[in-house]
């Protein structure tokens, strides 16, 4: 799908008027320590073979599962309606535990090299998310992956609000002790399981009260949605380490990993324009400023946080320097949102006040919105609500 979108922009990039500024030294210096990060502890496990047991799962065992009651109906259909294979595991990371169940369905069973690579990527990312993770968090954490191919996409009629079905992956709850952390697509599933982990690892800010900084956005922005700010910094930090993963070779050094990262990124940053664009163009919105004015209330309705995951992460990620410079300053060199939430919440707020309405980022998400109008809506490119495009 990567080769089907970059073939509808246009190829002057200039056309798209992505005026970024480029990422300054002080945002690389921080990138490269996550760099280096997840390049150390893949060189350290690289040669790690994980042991896991495999059971056939019938319906009935699938009906004790508690958290599938909480999947979209259409995901819970579509598991019951497959005979799928189970992989078990447990393993420490320091003082946490972690127990792992992997469902892969009996149609399309995973090799065996495929599996060890599923687990070793879970097992190292946790391994680097310790270290910057709330102590009090998920001392230990069950998790559920269910490779359904079940595919984020657009709904069918423009009447129908987005929802679970199609924009969300996963789920899981915020830090507390003993959590369970649930993903239940194959598409994007990796990043979706990053995602997730800076909820219940304690990362963001979703286990404070956010009333204040909902409000803030809706001051900005004239929309009936429920906001989850919070949803905003998990997910432009699960797209940056998943593309960190993404882009690492063995034999690269840490520069040539970050050039690539910087080259995948900017893929990136024109993909979460488009899709922007999307949800702009499905709500019948024809200018993407018609979200401050108060008609867009009877327009932009969701039942699900999309216009944090779609429209405010696209502001960020056009300002992608501006993000990682505020998170450097309020954060320090952690991926954990500052301790002091009420006053980070509102500076979260103010950073968004200050660029939501850069003309060149405005320019940008309406040439994407012409190349929406314009394209063929039967092409999969049109239809999908991925997040991220590569991979």
């Amino acid at each position: 799908m990567e080769k089907q979108f970059l073939s509808i922009l246009p190829q002057d990039k200039n056309v798209l008027d992505m005026r970024m500024k480029k990422i300054t030294n002080k945002s690389k210096t921080f990138l490269g320590t996550l760099i280096q990060q997840i390049r150390t502890v893949s060189e350290q496990n690289q040669a790690n073979v994980f042991d896991y047991k495999l059971y056939n799962v019938s319906n009935r065992a699938l009906e004790s599962i508690d958290e599938l009651q909480h999947y979209p109906e259409d995901i819970r259909e579509s598991i019951f309606s497959q005979q799928y294979i189970a992989l078990g595991l447990t393993f420490d990371i320091h003082e946490r535990k972690y127990q792992m169940f992997l469902f892969y369905p009996v149609s399309s069973i995973a090799k065996a090299a495929k599996i060890q690579e599923d687990i070793r990527k879970i097992y190292n990312w946790l391994h680097v998310v310790h270290n910057h993770a709330n102590e009090g968090c998920s001392k230990t954490m069950t998790v559920y992956i269910y490779m359904t191919d079940n595919k984020k996409t657009m709904p069918t009629s423009k009447t129908q609000e987005l929802d679970r079905i199609h924009v969300n992956s996963a789920f899981t709850t915020s830090c507390s002790e003993h959590t369970v952390l649930n993903v239940f697509r194959e598409e994007e599933w990796f990043k979706c399981f990053i995602h997730e982990t800076f909820h219940n690892l304690g990362l963001d800010f979703s286990h404070s009260n956010n009333t204040s900084g909902d409000e803030y956005i809706h001051q900005l922005f004239h929309i009936i949605s429920d906001v989850r700010l919070y949803e905003t910094y998990c997910e432009m930090w699960a797209e940056m380490i998943y593309l960190m993963f993404y882009t690492y070779k063995k034999q690269q050094t840490i520069q040539q990993h970050l050039e690539s990262f910087e080259e995948k990124l900017f893929i990136e940053q024109q993909f979460s324009l488009f899709q922007s664009a999307k949800i702009l163009h499905h709500y019948n919105l024809n200018h993407y400023n018609q979200l401050m004015d108060k008609s867009a209330r009877a327009l932009y309705k969701d039942k699900t946080p999309t216009f944090s995951y779609y429209i405010l992460k696209s502001i960020f990620m056009y300002h992608i320097d501006e993000f990682l410079q505020w998170c450097i300053d309020t954060n320090g060199h952690s991926l954990q949102f500052s301790t002091n939430h009420s006053e980070s919440i509102l500076l979260y707020c103010q950073l968004i006040q200050k660029i939501y309405k850069n003309k060149n980022f405005v320019r940008s998400i309406m040439y994407a919105y012409n190349i929406v109008k314009t394209e063929n809506k039967k092409k999969s490119i049109m239809k999908t609500l991925r997040m991220t495009i590569q991979g």
